[in-house]
């Protein structure tokens, strides 16, 4: 077993974002990602996992493929493995996030930059 808290996860430094590992296994992997105020999300997929995206504090507006959603507290988002995702932090103070990626039975890198190749 292992405990984790986000509060303990890299503190962003003003306009960032960091992304710490909490756990990774053969078939999930567990992030924290705190955002600084106006902190972007760059533009990526993750082609063998699903995502659960789950918003700990602050306010988010992320775009999934062509659809943008405004998120705050308490919002949690399923993403399908190919979903093009981009992110900011619209709000004035740090958000912080819980991406839980689930392996979707394919081998292959968690993330990749930009959209699928088809």
């Amino acid at each position: 077993m292992r405990l984790s808290n986000t509060a303990d996860a890299a503190v962003p430094a003003p306009g960032t974002l960091t992304r710490s590992t909490v756990h990774e296994s053969e078939r999930t992997v567990t992030q924290v990602l705190r955002l600084a105020s106006g902190a972007e999300i760059a533009e990526h997929h993750h082609p063998f996992f699903d995502e659960s995206f789950i918003v700990e504090r602050g306010r988010l507006r992320i775009r999934l493929n062509d659809q943008v959603h405004e998120l705050s507290a308490g919002a949690v988002v399923f993403i399908p493995a190919g979903t093009v995702i981009t992110g900011r932090n619209t709000g004035a103070e740090e958000a912080r996030v819980v991406a839980v990626f689930s392996n979707i039975g394919q081998s292959g890198p968690l993330t990749v930059p930009g959209h699928p190749q088809h």
